[in-house]
């Protein structure tokens, strides 16, 4: 639903708030060696989880490829039987139209041609698509679960180091990209020299006929595989782009946290150097904004499950 979908950005967002609100306050209170020792011991646990968050581009490519093997693993079976399907309804095709010329014929059915393809593989395109997408989300739900893991571990980290308390983690809603393929068939046209050969008029017209289906069987094979090669193309460019912007998400995603975190730190250590009465006004502004944070927290808290009541036995009438 949208609306837990909302609440629960809310509350993400308030937990962060909350944690650099925590982080700030803590690090205004400690002494400046004690602080920089923290600080430091902070700053390597962010460079180590920046340098795990390096093979997500990686994982990522291997999320595309590995759609693109189930893809290939669902059209291998069909291939054969697709070409044979689209020489057959050539033939049929053909026979439609028996009073019609060599060069006549084969130009009708180029014409009918992309029409006869979309009906015969669409379900197997649709279906190999689907697969494609099917794989490509299980494997990069698998990376964004671990990039979630690190911002988890990035929270703990913060405020273990700190030693402030640690809010409810709440994984963020990211959007894996590309719930479908979106495929146009081709429509190829020929060379009008490939139509209608000159030399066709010496093989009479039974052998010209003939000759002219065949040709155009081979073209309905050939073409069959054209449309698969570019359902291949348009799979793979269509994976390659959900990645790369599932990649960008998740390195903003961790950035941002990190530095947010950072961030506070660094604020509450330059109260340390601030004047007194300007440390007591900081300290008066994170207090208001913590009850802030909690009144806000109430809000959007789900609302309660109405009691479960049992109903009495209802006693016989005194007669």
């Amino acid at each position: 639903m949208v609306t837990d979908s909302a609440r629960r950005s809310a509350a993400r967002g308030l937990g962060s708030l909350r944690l650099a609100l925590d982080l700030e306050r803590r690090a205004a209170s400690l002494p400046a060696e004690e602080l920089a020792e923290r600080r430091a011991r902070f700053a390597a646990v962010v460079d180590r989880l920046a340098g795990d968050a390096a093979d997500d581009a990686a994982l990522l490519g291997a999320a595309v490829r590995r759609g693109l093997e189930a893809l290939d693993e669902a059209l291998a079976p069909r291939r054969a039987e697709l070409a044979r399907l689209a020489e057959q309804a050539t033939v049929d095709a053909a026979e439609r139209h028996p009073d019609a010329r060599p060069g006549q014929l084969l130009e009708l059915l180029q014409a009918d041609r992309p029409a006869m393809l979309e009906r015969l593989s669409r379900e197997t395109v649709e279906r190999a698509a689907a697969t494609a997408v099917a794989a490509y989300r299980q494997a990069a739900g698998g990376v964004a679960e671990r990039a979630a893991a690190r911002v988890e571990r990035l929270q703990a980290e913060a405020a273990s180091t700190f030693g402030v308390p640690l809010p409810a983690f709440i994984p963020p809603d990211l959007d894996l990209g590309v719930a479908r393929v979106s495929f146009a068939y081709p429509r190829l046209t020929l060379l009008a020299e490939q139509l209608a050969a000159a030399g066709w008029r010496l093989l009479g017209a039974k052998a010209a006929r003939a000759r002219a289906i065949a040709k155009a069987r081979q073209q309905a094979a050939d073409e069959t595989g054209m449309v698969l090669g570019r359902l291949r193309g348009a799979t793979s460019e269509q994976l390659g782009e959900a990645a790369r912007q599932l990649g960008a998400r998740l390195h903003r995603h961790q950035a941002a946290l990190a530095g947010g975190l950072t961030a506070a730190i660094d604020r509450g250590g330059g109260l340390l150097a601030e004047a007194e009465d300007r440390r007591d006004q900081r300290a008066a502004e994170l207090d208001r904004t913590a009850e802030l944070l909690h009144t806000v927290a109430t809000w959007i808290q789900p609302p309660p499950l109405p009691p479960r009541t049992s109903q009495p036995a209802t006693a016989d009438p005194v007669q």
